[in-house]
């Protein structure tokens, strides 16, 4: 029989900012913050987490983003300190809510998305970029205990 044990802490989302631009460009990523799963049982299903986030840029333009897991390879993957068991994720960036949108690969980009010129009072506002975060039931399922954690650093370049 199946018991209930905590599982999954925290995935921590760094930030990194990159200009690879020949034009000068100011970014800048605003309200985008840790995720926290808390104790999940073995036996729930596929897990997700949604975040909202802006991207500001100055100019305005064209912007891609990219991501890197703190698996090997960069692969997106939570693992417990000191156990070789580590459980895979799949990450998705959307400019639209409710919409799967693109999967994140580990430094492969996504490009073609819009940053706003500034943000407004100095609160972000629509659209947003929606960053989805999804952890599979059989991953979980297999897992032992533990309190697992993960670093997904995303980087923001002007194109």
């Amino acid at each position: 029989m199946r018991g209930t044990r905590p599982l999954l802490s925290a995935l921590y989302v760094i930030l990194g900012l990159v200009s690879v631009s020949a034009h000068a460009a100011t970014m800048q990523i605003v309200d985008l913050e840790d995720v926290d799963f808390g104790q999940v049982q073995t036996t729930a299903t596929k897990l997700e987490q949604r975040l909202r986030f802006c991207v500001v840029s100055d100019p305005a333009g064209p912007y891609q983003i990219s991501a890197y897991g703190s698996g090997p390879g960069g692969a997106f993957v939570l693992s417990v300190p000191g156990l070789a068991t580590t459980i895979g994720f799949d990450a998705f960036i959307s400019k639209q809510r409710g919409r799967p949108g693109d999967p994140l690969v580990p430094g492969v980009p996504v490009t073609g998305l819009s940053a706003k010129p500034r943000l407004r009072n100095g609160r972000c506002h629509p659209p947003y970029v929606n960053l989805l975060i999804d952890i599979n039931e059989n991953d979980l399922s297999a897992a032992p205990g533990g309190r697992y954690a993960a670093i997904l650093q995303i980087t923001v370049a002007p194109e």
